[in-house]
């Protein structure tokens, strides 16, 4: 760990400005990995909203069940097509 108040004061505005600079970066760049992450899974979370909107609960196996379509529509296949479990 690092404490800016061991800093001397003729440095600690430099380092200051230093460290908001690089966790402005990464706050982008997480917002943005975020922002993909949403896109790419929405059509899942919209059909959770759906089903909740129908129920006001969703059990987690239809979570689950709803994100291994989603998965196999982007992936190109269909439930029917995808090898079964050993």
């Amino acid at each position: 760990m690092f404490s800016l108040a061991a800093l001397p004061a003729q440095y600690a505005g430099l380092q200051m400005k230093t460290a908001i600079a690089h966790v402005n970066i990464l706050l982008k760049d997480l917002n943005e990995a975020c922002y993909a992450l949403l896109r790419d899974n929405e059509p899942v979370l919209r059909a959770i909203a759906e089903q909740l909107l129908e129920s006001e609960t969703v059990p987690g196996a239809t979570v689950y069940r709803l994100i291994e379509e989603h998965k196999a529509k982007k992936d190109g296949l269909h439930l029917a097509q995808q090898p079964a479990a050993a």
